[in-house]
C-alpha cells in the first residue's frame, strides 16, 4: 500500500515508523500540506488561525487578508488530489486538511468540523469520485479550539 505525507517535518516524522515497518519510503505529496497561511509574522498568523477555524471555508475566503492565497483552491486542490489516488493508500496530513476533506465529505463548510488528535486515523474512501467517511480518528480537545 503506498504511503504518501506532507512535505513538512512533523508528518514525515509521524510516518517513519510505518516507512520502517513496511520497508517502503513514503512520497512526498504537496496537495496535502497544511494549508498555506496569508503573509503575515506569528502572531498575525494565529490570529488568523484562531478566526478561520471558527468559520466556514466561505468566511475564510470572504474574510482573507490582502495577499492571501486562494484557499478554496486550496481546499480543492487537496480534495481533487486525493479523490485521484488510484488504491487504497496511507496519507499523513494535517488537521485543517482532514477537516476539510472530512466536512466536504459529511456537506459541511466549517473549517472545522470535528478535532482529529495527533496520529490519530480517520478512514475515508473514494466511491464513484466522491469522498467518503468510513471512520472519524480519536478526537482531542484543543486549547486553540476551547470556546470561552
Amino acid at each position: 500500500m503506498p504511503i504518501y505525507t506532507s512535505p513538512l517535518r512533523r508528518c514525515r516524522e509521524t510516518a517513519q515508523p510505518l516507512e520502517r515497518l513496511w520497508e517502503a519510503p513514503a512520497e512526498i505529496f504537496q496537495p496535502v500540506a497544511e494549508i498555506p497561511s496569508p503573509p503575515s509574522d506569528l502572531r498575525g498568523r494565529q490570529q488568523w488561525l484562531e478566526q478561520a477555524i471558527r468559520g466556514t471555508w466561505r468566511e475564510l475566503s470572504d474574510d482573507a487578508p490582502s495577499g492571501s492565497p486562494d484557499f478554496l483552491a486550496w481546499r480543492q486542490t487537496l480534495l481533487d488530489s486525493l479523490a485521484r489516488i488510484p488504491r487504497d493508500s496511507v496519507v499523513f496530513t494535517h488537521f485543517i486538511a482532514i477537516n476539510a476533506v472530512v466536512g466536504h465529505a459529511l456537506a459541511r463548510d466549517e473549517v472545522v468540523c470535528f478535532r482529529p488528535d495527533h496520529a490519530s486515523i480517520t478512514c475515508v474512501e473514494v466511491e464513484n469520485g466522491n469522498l467518503k467517511v468510513v471512520e472519524l480518528g480519536r478526537q482531542i480537545d484543543t486549547t486553540v479550539l476551547a470556546r470561552g
